[in-house]
C-alpha cells in the first residue's frame, strides 16, 4: 500500500491526538504517563497487590500549567494511604515510601479541576 506524506502526517496526528497518554502494567507494578488540558473529571486507577508482596510504594509527580489536581490512595481495605493536592502552576510530587504490602486490590483516584499539564505514576511491590 502506497501512502503519500501528506497522509502519513495526517495519521500521525490522529494518532498523537487519540492517545493521551502511556501506562505499562505487569505483576505489582503499574507506571503511567498522562498528559491533559482543561481536564474535569476523576481517574481510577486499580491496583492489584499480589498476596507475594512484603513492600510496595506509590508515587504521583504531577506539573501544573493551570488548574488542580489531586490525588487519594486507598488500600485493599479502603482505608486511606496517600493524599495529595496541587492548585495552579507547579510542580506538585506525593509519595507513600515504602510500606507495608495489604494483598488485593488498591484504588488510586485522581481528580482534576480544568486541569491542564501532566502527571506520571509509578508504583511497585517488592
Amino acid at each position: 500500500m502506497r501512502i503519500t506524506l501528506s497522509r502519513g502526517v495526517t495519521l500521525l496526528l490522529l494518532v498523537a491526538v487519540c492517545l493521551p497518554g502511556v501506562a505499562t502494567r505487569a505483576e505489582g507494578e503499574f507506571k503511567e504517563t498522562l498528559r491533559f488540558e482543561n481536564k474535569n473529571d476523576t481517574k481510577k486507577i486499580e491496583l492489584h497487590v499480589p498476596a507475594s508482596a512484603r513492600l510496595m510504594s506509590v508515587q504521583v509527580k504531577s506539573s501544573l500549567r493551570a488548574g488542580a489536581i489531586n490525588w487519594t490512595l486507598r488500600d485493599a481495605s479502603g482505608n486511606e494511604r496517600l493524599r495529595g493536592e496541587g492548585r495552579g502552576k507547579g510542580r506538585y510530587i506525593g509519595s507513600t515510601g515504602n510500606i507495608d504490602a495489604i494483598p488485593g486490590v488498591w484504588t488510586l483516584e485522581v481528580g482534576f479541576e480544568d486541569a491542564t499539564g501532566s502527571y506520571d505514576i509509578v508504583w511497585m511491590t517488592g
